[in-house]
Order: structure tokens, then sequence, then C-alpha cells
């Protein structure tokens, strides 16, 4: 049985792996090698110069992935195109972090043609562009090919998030039991019943977990955005890590609809409902205004009924 903390400790632990560990692994390489710079340096001063070198990498790339996921979120950019995006800016941005680090490094060395690695060429110099992206396309690489399969892993994979069936069973009917749980089947004899119930609490408790809430109520809206779920709660929005399908299933008890291929909006969001030519919007009291597509339009209309307003 996984209990919260050993969940808590499994996050903190793939956490570290990815931000820490992966690319310090990815740097032996040129450390121990000493290749570059590390040529000029002892070898364990080389092995602690790319480390360094590739957790800035790794880092910046992380920090500009998230910057512009929250800047083209209204364009709907694909994913791969800002992960691309983000290595390219760090590695321009490098030009100004890794003279600085080498000369640090330098006195460590012997006879090192400093020279060399911070001349002062023109920024927009094609030979100068072309050289900085060519020394740092294999962090790239390495980060935006680790990055793909990391958020693959997390969105499919139940691995951190499994628990015992039998203690699903005794939560579903103890005094912790949420109100917003998905009907427990009426046999045990359904074994592919009982284990899709498991599967759907088990995320569904997750999914809770994460967003520090104990009622499902609570939260007001989902969004679709790429690999992730934005969940808009009373008081703030959280981003997490799941398909949206995979969400929208633990909240088919909820007094809300999917009005959209991308939204999901809960009646106690809903402030108003206009109507312009054909097509219909719900405004939300965060003060967003969510489309209702065609295809959930008789749904929406015997779900809220059509006591809206004509927009001019």
């Amino acid at each position: 049985m996984i209990t919260p903390f050993s969940a808590n400790l499994s996050n903190i632990v793939r956490i570290a792996a990815f931000f820490v560990a992966l690319p310090v692994v990815f740097s032996l390489h040129s450390g121990i090698f000493q290749t570059g710079f590390g040529q000029f340096l002892p070898q364990r001063i080389s092995i602690y110069f790319w480390a360094s070198m590739w957790l800035y990498t790794w880092w910046s790339c992380e920090i500009l992935l998230y910057a512009l996921t929250a800047i083209l979120r209204p364009w709907n950019i694909s994913f791969p195109i800002r992960i691309l995006a983000a290595g390219a800016i760090s590695i321009v941005a490098s030009r100004y972090f890794t003279p600085e680090l080498l000369k640090w490094f330098a006195q460590f060395g012997r006879n090192v043609p400093l020279d060399n690695f911070i001349a002062n060429s023109n920024f927009f110099e094609i030979a100068h562009l072309v050289n900085l992206f060519g020394s740092g396309a294999p962090g790239l690489i390495a980060w935006a090919g680790s990055r793909l399969i990391y958020n693959h892993l997390r969105v499919n994979s139940d691995l951190f998030q499994k628990r015992d069936v039998a203690t699903l069973k005794g939560r579903s009917s103890g005094a912790h039991h949420h109100e917003v749980s998905p009907t427990m089947p009426s046999t045990n004899k359904d074994t592919a019943a009982l284990q899709e119930f498991a599967k759907q609490s088990t995320k569904l408790e997750a999914v809770m977990n994460k967003l520090g809430i104990q009622d499902l109520s609570e939260v007001l809206a989902l969004r679709a955005e790429d690999h992730y779920v934005r969940v808009v709660l009373k008081d703030r929005s959280e981003l997490i890590s799941y398909r949206f399908a995979e969400v929208l299933d633990g909240f088919s008890q909820q007094d809300g609809l999917r009005v959209h291929r991308s939204h999901w909006v809960s009646r106690a969001a809903v402030e108003s409902v206009s109507q312009k030519g054909g097509s219909l919007a719900v405004k939300t009291i965060s003060g967003e205004e969510v489309p209702v597509s065609l295809k959930y339009r008789a749904m929406f209309d015997h779900w809220y009924g059509n006591g809206y307003s004509e927009s001019l």
C-alpha cells in the first residue's frame, strides 16, 4: 500500500532525479573525458565545470518553457515547438552566462587560453551564432528528449499513484470517504469493474491531494492545455499533468458540464451566458469566457436552460 507520505516521497525523488540527477549524469561524459574547456582543467574540476554547465542549461530551459507556456497559451502553440523555442533562447542567453563561469573555473587550470572562449564576438555574426548553437546542441537535444519522455510518463503512467484495491474499498465505505468518489460497483465478482473503480478512485485522490482540496465541488472549471489540465478553483488555478479525459471521469458526479472539447464548467462558476449570432459563450465568475461548441449545445441547453441573453 502506498501511503500519502510515500507518495510525496516518490514525487520528491522523481523531481530530484529529473532536475538534478539526470543533467549531472549527462555531464559526466564531458567532465570525465575533459572535453572542450575541460581539457585545460584538472579532471575533478572538469567534472564540476561540466556539471555546472549542464545544470544551468537544464534549469534555464525549464524556466523558459514554463514562461513560454504561460505567454503563448492563447495561441495554442504545440508543446514540441515551445520546447525548441525554450532551448534556443537558453543557448542564446548562455552567451552572457558562460564567460563568467569560464573565468571562475579558469583559476583552477594551467595555461588556460581564456580569450579563445570569451572573445567578444559580434552577437549577430553568423559564424558566432553557428558556433554557439553547435556547442549547445547536445545539451538541448538531451533536455528536449528527456522532457518529452518525462511528460509522457507522467501523463500515461500510474506508477506513482497506485493504491491497493482492498484499501480503496475500505476507504469508500469509511468515515473519510469523499462524497464525490465514483460509484462503487455493486458486486465484488465483477473484477473488471472493481479494477476500473480503483483506477478512477486513485486518479481522483491524486488530483485532490495535489490541489490540496477535500471536495471536488471547490473546482469551478477545467481547461485542457496540451498534456496538462488547468484546474480553476475559487482562490487560484493550478496546472496538473493529466489527460483531460482522465480528470473528467472523476467529475461525472459533479453539477457541471463539458461545454467544449477543451472546457468543463461547474454550475457554480457560471455568472452569465450570452449568445452572439450562432455562438454561445459562458462567462465565469473568474472573468473567463468559455465557448460552448455546437457538439455540446443541446446538452448545455438541457443542463442550464436557454434563458440566456442575446449580446450585441
